[in-house]
């Protein structure tokens, strides 16, 4: 969930856009989806020609619905396509909306064509994807407006799910267009930010972390009461940036010390677990007072999403305090008790 800012593009995200291509224009594309569909993995009324799709979308004035699969190998990915995007509680639900596009990563290569494979390969790294699937929602030029992946509860919620993503995206767009006349770091910019940004689930404002900083910044203190709104930014990423320093170290160390073994020593299959386990203990202490600090905070977290983040923090740490506990353990049932000075 980290690190990835919300682009739009300002003023024209959602205006009615006149039709630019002649019926020929349009017709191409909507070919091309049915050749494609037949000759690789990608589904009929599907597009896997990117450019192509772009130029359907603005002559329909749709936007764009991305799904960055793999489709011969990713277990979600072929859950979402299963539950939700084959169905036809799905494909009519947003047929007046989107241009369907569908961008396959697949172990088996003869699923996509070399060109498509290169496309494919370069749009994976240009929007920043991470794992599969991401369903990306853009406008006609490409603009990033909504981010999202697999659901569970099926097509009429995954439809209803798309709308009030493409809700927040009008906002967002409203909003910077408003406070784009206004300066930063006024109060009347702050609270304009604060009544849209606020309302957003973690994940999106994780994507606009410029505007939430910007009204943190504001509120350094809290005594504007803006900061109980960002418990993102407030509680859990503190305390996941101790965890990620800490780890950072213990797993550098731990690889110092594997260099240093002999190469009959590395056949050993349980020696990562034996030489991270040595340095947990060595920071014994530091984590298990993290872990517990985890562990209340997100007792005492009331907003959900950021509660689970915590959990599964927490979870990690203790793995890491198991792992010393496991080889203390071990190690104690390998003692042989001493012999006896004297015997009766």
């Amino acid at each position: 969930m980290k690190k990835i800012l919300f682009s739009l593009l300002a003023g024209s995200l959602f205006a009615g856009t006149a039709l630019c291509a002649s019926a020929q224009t349009a017709a191409a594309p909507e070919a091309a989806a049915e050749k494609t569909a037949r000759a690789t993995s990608t589904p009929a009324g599907w597009l896997d020609d990117f450019e192509a799709a772009k130029k359907l979308a603005a002559a329909e004035n749709k936007l764009l619905f991305v799904d960055f699969t793999g489709s011969d190998w990713c277990g979600w990915c072929i859950r979402l396509e299963k539950e939700v995007l084959s169905k036809k509680e799905f494909l009519n639900g947003v047929k007046d909306k989107f241009v369907l596009v569908f961008i396959d990563s697949p172990q088996n290569k003869k699923l996509v064509s070399p060109a498509t494979a290169k496309q494919n390969a370069d749009l994976v790294e240009r929007y920043g994807i991470r794992g599969f699937p991401t369903v990306l929602i853009l406008d006609a030029e490409g603009a990033e407006l909504a981010k999202t992946g697999y659901r569970r509860g099926g097509a009429e919620l995954y439809v209803a799910h798309l709308e009030v993503l493409l809700e927040d995206a009008r906002k967002l767009a409203a909003l910077k267009k408003e406070i784009e006349a206004l300066k930063p770091g006024t109060e009347e910019r702050v609270r304009k930010i604060d009544a849209v940004v606020r309302f957003m689930n973690a994940e999106e404002q994780g994507r606009n972390a410029t505007l939430v900083r910007e009204v943190l910044n504001f509120d350094p203190d809290g005594s504007k009461g803006l900061r109980d709104g960002y418990p993102l930014f407030t509680v859990y990423f503190p305390l996941s940036k101790k965890c990620d320093e800490i780890f950072s170290e213990l797993y550098k160390e731990a690889q110092a010390k594997y260099k240093e073994m002999s190469p009959e020593d590395r056949k050993n299959p349980n020696l990562g677990k034996k030489i991270f386990g040595e340095i947990v203990k060595t920071r014994y202490a530091e984590l298990k007072a993290i872990a517990e600090e985890l562990k209340k905070t997100a007792d005492a977290t009331k907003h959900g999403e950021v509660k689970g983040l915590l959990e599964k923090l927490f979870a990690q740490v203790k793995m890491q305090l198991d792992v010393a506990d496991e080889l203390d353990a071990a190690s104690r049932a390998d003692e042989k008790p001493a012999a006896p000075i004297f015997e009766d």
